[in-house]
């Protein structure tokens, strides 16, 4: 007889007793003796786990849980000490309500009931049938759907498991304990690069502190871990990999002291660097963690200005603008002025203290990978005290045989308010075959599209560029 009890349907998955089966025991992480990581920019790392084990002779099979659940399957390679991997099996069908009913179909169940007024608990055997559009039951020779409360499991179905396993098949003619090595890359686990700069109040150096956020989007924890960072582009084919479920991240800071092993060790790794961090880390699953890169270095510093032109100056007739310089912070990533470090890609904000000695966020840019030697300019924002009015004094378009040529003339003000003199950078972009006919001041040409003009502007004062451009 089919009826249904109830019209609502409300059921919490209860499993009364789960134990591993005796013919495939779980290796969790606490059988690891070794763990590391090597995090790369890119978004994923190289795991190094390795754990103890004890085999029988003859044939052995291993679950190995705790592994990622982004782990790139192909990259996967397990090693046994003194004995065989003869077969690997990523499984990552982990244990959800909808998996586990599904996996139950034909088997027997607990279905336990509360009375509403006592809350005294009725248990009943009952076979699930099926689950399509709910669950129905077989309970004393009637089938049933609609039932309220919770079903009870005994065991846990066949092929399913509560966590991303790697299931290995291992061969070995004497029993005893072994080391099993796993390596394998995972995505969802990166880091990153991050700056703080705060300017000395004559803006001739800044302090330069750099951080490594380390970021674990994985479903695993990685506990006491040896981590190191890979700053570079590395090449990585793309691949097919479970997602990582939408996760909310907590964030906690670390700062690397002397008495925490000091500040990560670089070294050369072919064409990219590397820093091996002194102390291992833990990275817990939905956690970000800074580290302090390298020591904190004073570094020469400068401020300039920048105005930047386009290419549609010079394509037509233009009107009168007024214009805010971009301000530029910039140093030499060398020894000589207090650095000297390759700077892996990252933000750089920056700081200056106020009369109080309060430090102010006054902006932030990202800079590229960067060398030894090479310089950094950081564009922070625009200056009020540093303005200019530029204006088009002149404009000619006629046609030769060549094609069109145009003639234009251009000059820029530049009135600085500071109580200092500062130093201007005028670029300009042009197009097509273009010359310079003529000259205020001298520049340099950047490259086939781009010159530029640096000036000196006196304090309270302006100074005033002209130049004339011919571009067909």
């Amino acid at each position: 007889m089919l009826r249904a009890i109830f019209p609502a349907l409300a059921i919490c998955l209860t499993l009364t007793s789960i134990a591993e089966s005796a013919d495939e025991p779980a290796v969790g992480a606490d059988a690891r003796t070794s763990l590391g990581l090597v995090i790369y920019g890119g978004g994923f790392a190289m795991v190094r786990d390795q754990r103890k084990v004890t085999l029988v002779s003859g044939e052995n099979r291993l679950a190995l849980t705790g592994v990622s659940r982004s782990m790139d399957q192909a990259s996967a390679i397990l090693r046994a000490e003194n004995a065989t991997v003869t077969a690997q099996l990523f499984d990552f069908d982990i244990l959800t309500p909808d998996r586990l009913m599904a996996a139950a179909v034909g088997q027997d169940v607990t279905v336990i009931s509360t009375h509403p007024q006592t809350g005294a608990e009725t248990y009943r055997r009952a076979r699930l049938l099926s689950i399509a559009g709910g669950p129905v039951l077989q309970i004393d020779g009637r089938i049933e759907t609609g039932i309220p409360g919770r079903l009870a499991f005994d065991t846990l179905p066949a092929g399913v498991r509560s966590a991303p396993s790697m299931v290995a098949d291992i061969r070995t003619a004497t029993a005893g304990e072994r080391v099993l090595d796993l390596a394998y890359l995972t995505d969802n686990l990166a880091w990153q690069a991050d700056y703080v700069a705060e300017i000395a109040p004559d803006g001739a150096s800044l302090l330069l502190e750099s951080w490594a956020t380390l970021t674990n989007s994985t479903d695993v924890d990685f506990a006491y871990a040896r981590v190191s960072l890979v700053s570079g582009q590395v090449n990585r084919q793309p691949t097919r990999q479970p997602k990582a479920a939408p996760m909310l991240m907590r964030s906690e800071a670390m700062a690397v002291s002397d008495s925490a092993g000091g500040a990560p060790v670089r070294e050369g790794l072919g064409d990219y660097h590397l820093y091996r961090l002194q102390t291992p880390v833990t990275l817990n699953q939905r956690e970000s963690r800074k580290i302090a890169l390298f020591t904190p270095a004073t570094v020469q510093s400068g401020r300039t200005y920048l105005f930047r032109g386009g290419q549609h100056y010079y394509g037509g007739r233009s009107g009168e603008q007024q214009l805010n310089a971009a301000i530029e912070v910039r140093f030499v990533n060398d020894r000589k002025a207090g650095l000297g470090e390759p700077l892996p890609g990252g933000t750089v904000r920056l700081y200056q203290r106020d009369s109080t000695g309060t430090p102010v966020f006054i902006g932030e840019d990202r800079i590229d990978r960067t060398p030894e030697n090479q310089d950094v300019r950081l564009n922070i924002g625009q200056a009020f005290d540093v303005t200019a009015i530029r204006r088009q004094t002149d404009y000619d378009r006629r046609k030769d045989s060549l094609g069109t040529v145009t003639t234009t003339e251009h000059e820029i003000v530049v009135a600085n308010a500071r109580a200092d003199a500062v130093t201007v950078r005028i670029q300009e972009q042009l197009y097509g075959d273009w010359e310079i006919l003529s000259s205020s001041a001298g520049y340099e040409k950047l490259d086939a599209f781009r010159l530029e003009w640096e000036v000196t502007v006196p304090a309270k004062g302006e100074t005033t560029l002209r130049w004339k451009a011919r571009v067909r």
